[in-house]
């Protein structure tokens, strides 16, 4: 295995001009359950985002954001088993009808999909990006599926993300790394995560839950861990706390992170997160 290159992104401390990303999840179960899933989802029981409790979240990004937010990822757990996911497209493309929206799925259903599908992608102008693991997927089936439906580039693409091993990232349970070195090495960086109509710079935090409740575990969850978008007053407040370290950061342990694992289904056993 091989550990992390030591670097500091002081960039990341300066706020940007606007929310360039975030994404939600659709579900927070999945259908492949992959070892050092950093979401937690071997670990989670079925749970489906609700619609309206989405919109309303939209709604108000929205209006703090101007409708100016360059990417929306749509993803879980699994995307594609949310029995809305069409809705959750066309929803998300009403309110933000200039960002680039991107189904982020691991493709197992994606050929199972039915028409309507398809076609809301084609009409909502939706990307999706396929984490393709090593396990049997038809890719020329599915790119011959896509063409069906005039996918013909532009604005719109489907792309196949490979992960032939994976990285793990370790946590600290006992809370003491770092909190300034471990946001400055964090790679790939900030990615911003919508729940229940809070901002995370980090999906870790935003799901720990998974992992405390699974392994019977008390990791915090502080206020200053999020940023609640109905309390905050504009923008500019949350691109400020986004371009900062918090409070659970000094339970990362980033120095300790590995790549170059092999690819395969969870134990569900701690030491994948520790």
């Amino acid at each position: 295995m091989r550990k992390i290159p030591s670097f500091f992104n002081v960039s990341k401390l300066i706020p940007k001009s606007s929310l360039q990303y975030f994404e939600v999840h659709l579900t927070e179960h999945c259908n492949l359950n992959c070892i050092y899933c950093n979401h937690f989802s071997p670990l989670t029981k079925p749970e489906y985002l609700d619609l309206e409790k989405y919109e309303k979240d939209l709604l108000r990004l929205k209006s703090l954001t101007n409708g100016i937010v360059k990417d929306i990822h749509l993803l879980g757990g699994e995307p594609l088993l949310h029995p809305k996911v069409n809705d959750f497209m066309t929803m998300s493309r009403r309110h933000f009808p200039n960002s680039k929206i991107t189904v982020v799925t691991n493709a197992l259903l994606l050929l199972k999909m039915g028409d309507d599908f398809w076609q809301t992608c084609a009409k909502e102008k939706i990307n999706i990006i396929i984490s393709a693991y090593p396990i049997k997927l038809d890719k020329e089936g599915i790119i011959k599926k896509a063409q069906a439906y005039d996918w013909t580039g532009g604005d719109r693409f489907i792309e196949f993300t490979e992960f032939k091993t994976m990285y793990k990232h370790c946590l600290n349970l006992d809370g003491t790394g770092n909190k300034l070195s471990n946001y400055l090495k964090c790679s790939p960086g900030v990615c911003t995560f919508l729940y229940e109509g809070k901002l995370f710079p980090c999906a870790i935090v935003a799901n720990i839950r998974h992992f405390n409740a699974h392994f019977k575990k008390n990791l915090p969850v502080a206020q200053g861990d999020y940023i609640d978008i109905y309390k905050t007053k504009n923008i500019k407040e949350i691109l400020k706390f986004l371009s900062k370290p918090i409070p659970f950061c000094s339970y990362c342990s980033i120095d300790k992170m590995t790549f170059i694992h092999p690819w395969k289904v969870s134990e569900k056993k701690i030491d994948e997160w520790t």
